[in-house]
């Protein structure tokens, strides 16, 4: 990335996910059984929803406190600390330049009319 972009999105995948990933090897996690080859990785069937059976229509914040509870209810309490950076994340990128009620500052390129 230039130094000039944005630093919003190497700083989560640096300050969130590589931790959670490291704490994940730490502990045995693994999500994907990749170590032994099979003839098949399908599993065992389980349920789809996951126990989470209707989400209502709602805005991304919302969904992201239905999923912290989502997470705090199943055993990931480790991804439901993830939540405040993910809406922090969130917010960064809907951010519209200017939109803290101040006015964009004037290019010395600009003439005025008179």
């Amino acid at each position: 990335m230039n130094s000039t972009e944005d630093q919003v999105a190497a700083a989560f995948f640096a300050d969130v996910l590589l931790p959670l990933r490291y704490a994940n090897l730490r502990g045995g996690t693994d999500y994907l059984d990749r170590g032994n080859r099979r003839s098949s990785y399908w599993s065992v069937v389980k349920s789809r929803t996951g126990g989470m059976q209707r989400l209502p229509a709602c805005d991304v914040p919302s969904l992201l406190r239905l999923l912290g509870s989502y997470w705090q209810r199943g055993d990931a309490p480790i991804l439901a600390r993830m939540l405040p950076d993910l809406l922090e994340l969130y917010r960064k990128l809907n951010a519209v330049p200017g939109d803290d009620g101040a006015e964009p500052p004037v290019s010395d390129f600009v003439y005025p009319l008179a």
